[in-house]
């Protein structure tokens, strides 16, 4: 998995953010974006957001 230490796999095999449990409200260490920049760009499903703000 691309960025171990942002996401990992629930039961079911889905990824999820580690970092705030998957809610979208805590941001990502600056030490850790380059890795979270991977994850984005190489997600097969496109199910990484990424924004500025939470969500």
């Amino acid at each position: 998995m691309a960025a171990p230490d942002i996401f990992n796999y629930d039961d079911q095999g889905l990824a999820f953010s580690i970092i705030d449990g998957n809610k979208g409200i805590q941001p990502v260490p600056e030490e850790l974006l380059i890795d979270l920049e991977d994850a984005y760009e190489g997600c097969p499903t496109e199910s990484i957001l990424v924004s500025d703000k939470p969500f």
